[in-house]
């Protein structure tokens, strides 16, 4: 007969636990497949993400990038997926002293009360002195994690089957719920290339044919999941804007709760399922922050910084935690493929990275282990090298104080607080501030205790008003400082408080505290906040097919296609540019997104002031000058121009300068120039 595990842990109990039988046992292969399957697709996105960096630069086309992003998937599938089969211990600490409990509820009781009077860069310090306590008593205690004997798995069907269902009700959500975001105009218009034309560009496609350059933060465009998607339309003849709305939105919100379905497993949490529940109800009642994490969740599932925030870096820690827990090289090499996903997702991933290892690297070295911490490092490479390549390779001439996905100038005033903008006010910002003082208490993992811990502390320090404002003025991540929220796993907390309660009670009310509990924190954002679909949150309902872009945005885009040619320039109202901007690579707006036009003000021929004066005029806020508008209009050589019909001044001032009408849809009316 096979001995049962023991896991040895000084600082904790000797735990012995028997194989799983009965249902547990029958359905242990959910638990088993859906990792393999996060797994898989995981080094997917990573093998896809080294081969597109290569192709790149060698101008390779979908079909060879393709090809070898396959090989490279099964051959590193192969190598990888099989280790996380063998088992997972299991860990059994002894219950916290009581002053522990007491300090860490002291503690979240001084961090809401400061966020509640205004003072939240006290409740920041205060999560950064709670961190270090706990890593000051790790290395007082010399914490060490050994195995002994063989392995077997911990199989929690009841999990697995909440996971799919919480899965497959958020892509659902997911896919019958718009909310337009203007960075599409950018984005997806990528990925409208790479469907189009079956290359990978460097340089913008949105407002030019390659001649300028890309935005900053994104020149060169490192992220490969726009490629991805453009790839997927090009050898399936679908446009790369349809793959990304319609297929990729609610694929990736299901493995999202997948990966945080794993995510909670691998920290052990008691009652985890619900535990699962109470973090998928925080992301989905927390609206009322537009930097929140639920609003990178379903409704923008889509965009690459939210396979991030909501998807990547939950499995980057759960992977990290397997890594320190258990170590072997094919556990090390797959942290490495996680980390080349995240890049892989969004360059924004290129500086929360160092911060997340760094807190890996300390977890390890809290629990003594000096080799897993150096692989870590190890690992660290890949995002300093891609920021090094990014330095290096970036077009003179942009502003070097612009970065991220705005595009915004680089006014400190204008930019989100770093320190509120993920966790909000009121009910949201309790729930938060709760679950990062007291969640790690509901872990019953060392491990994962050691690397929320330490990437909390990382993520506390980095937060400090002294730092931000350093790396505002120097480093020029002001507009993009406040995704440093994401290295924390917030949704696992929220999700861990149940745990912290189930752990105050004994016998049966043990579940009922805990489903209590859940219920609770899952629903707290509500107070004084919102829930993230329709038809709050700037949310609207709509066919599964759809494209998440304004109302009526579609319809009008696609008239003023039908009567443009390729290589024309086109005027319109913004909301129909930026789904022209969506649609097609051969037609280019005069502007798709105003803060992108900051990019370009000291580019020689980028002519920014004729933009925003069309812009403007297009949109109805403005009436033109007729002279003027005739200059404008052959500077930037506009072919085809739509305005509202309602706006006689604008239809008048066109056929002035030389424009007939040629189209009538809904309230817009096109014009092309007379010959």
């Amino acid at each position: 007969m096979t001995a049962p595990t023991t896991i040895a842990t000084t600082g904790g109990d000797t735990t012995r636990s028997a194989p799983p039988s009965g249902w547990t046992a029958r359905l242990g292969w959910l638990e088993r497949w859906t990792q393999s399957a996060l797994l898989v697709g995981l080094v997917a996105l990573a093998s896809w993400t080294l081969v597109y960096q290569v192709a790149l630069f060698a101008d390779l086309q979908v079909p060879v990038t393709a090809t070898a992003a396959l090989a490279l998937t099964a051959t590193l599938s192969f190598v990888v997926v099989r280790t996380f089969w063998k088992g997972s211990p299991t860990e059994r600490m002894r219950p916290e002293s009581r002053w522990q409990l007491v300090a860490a509820a002291v503690v979240a009781v001084l961090a809401i009360g400061a966020g509640l009077l205004g003072h939240q860069a006290i409740a920041i310090s205060l999560f950064a002195c709670g961190s270090a306590a706990w890593a000051a008593l790790a290395i007082a205690a010399r914490y060490r994690v050994r195995l002994v004997g063989p392995q077997h798995r911990s199989a929690e069907p009841v999990l697995w089957v909440t996971g799919w269902l919480w899965a497959l009700a958020c892509g659902a959500l997911s896919a019958l719920t718009a909310k337009p975001d203007g960075d599409d105009a950018y984005f997806v218009n990528l990925a409208q290339w790479v469907s189009d034309r079956g290359d990978f560009p460097r340089r913008d496609t949105m407002l030019s044919d390659e001649v300028l350059p890309a935005i900053t933060g994104h020149d060169p465009p490192i992220h490969s999941i726009e490629g991805l998607f453009g790839a997927i339309g090009y050898l399936t003849g679908q446009s790369g804007a349809a793959i990304t709305y319609v297929v990729a939105a609610p694929v990736l919100t299901v493995a999202a709760v997948l990966a945080l379905t794993w995510l909670v497993s691998v920290c052990r949490i008691p009652f985890s399922a619900f535990a699962l529940s109470a973090a998928v109800l925080y992301l989905l009642t927390s609206g009322g922050s537009g930097a929140s994490f639920g609003n990178f969740f379903a409704p923008r599932m889509w965009q690459g910084k939210s396979v991030l925030a909501t998807l990547v870096l939950p499995l980057v820690t759960a992977v990290a935690i397997e890594f320190l827990r258990r170590g072997g090289w094919r556990r090390g090499l797959a942290l490495g493929l996680a980390v080349v996903a995240a890049v892989g997702a969004s360059n924004t991933a290129v500086f929360l990275l160092p911060v997340l290892l760094g807190g890996v690297v300390l977890a390890a070295l809290l629990l003594g282990q000096w080799r897993r911490a150096a692989a870590v490092v190890a690992v660290l490479a890949y995002p300093l090298v891609c920021g090094v390549i990014m330095a290096l390779l970036a077009t003179p001439g942009a502003d070097p104080t612009v970065a991220g996905e705005t595009g915004a100038a680089a006014d400190p005033s204008a930019f989100l607080n770093p320190i509120t903008a993920v966790p909000g006010a009121k009910g949201l910002m309790v729930a938060t501030y709760l679950a990062v003082c007291l969640g790690w208490l509901g872990m019953r993992s060392l491990a994962a205790r050691a690397v929320v811990v330490s990437t909390t502390l990382a993520t506390s320090l980095i937060l400090l008003p002294p730092v931000t404002h350093f790396l505002t003025q120097a480093g020029g991540v002001g507009p993009v400082l406040w995704r440093m929220w994401w290295v924390v796993p917030v949704p696992l907390l929220v999700g861990a408080l149940t745990g912290v309660a189930a752990g105050l009670v004994h016998g049966r009310a043990r579940a009922l505290v805990a489903a209590s509990t859940a219920l609770v924190v899952g629903l707290m954002p509500l107070v004084g906040g919102r829930w993230i679909g329709p038809n709050e949150n700037g949310a609207r309902w709509s066919a599964p097919t759809a494209w998440k872009v304004p109302v009526g945005a579609e319809a009008s885009a696609r008239m003023a296609l039908r009567v443009s040619r390729p290589g024309d320039v086109l005027l319109a109202p913004w909301d129909t540019t930026r789904v022209v901007a969506d649609m097609s690579v051969d037609v280019h707006p005069v502007s798709a997104r105003s803060f992108y036009l900051h990019e370009y003000e000291s580019l020689p021929g980028s002519l920014v002031a004729d933009r925003r004066d069309l812009q403007s005029f297009a949109d109805g806020r403005t009436e033109a000058d007729h002279e003027k508008l005739r200059q404008q209009l052959d500077r930037l050589s506009v072919d085809t121009a739509c305005v509202r019909a309602s706006r006689a001044p604008a239809v008048a001032a066109l056929e002035a300068v030389g424009f007939h009408a040629v189209a009538a849809a809904g309230t817009l009316v096109c014009f092309r120039r007379s010959v």
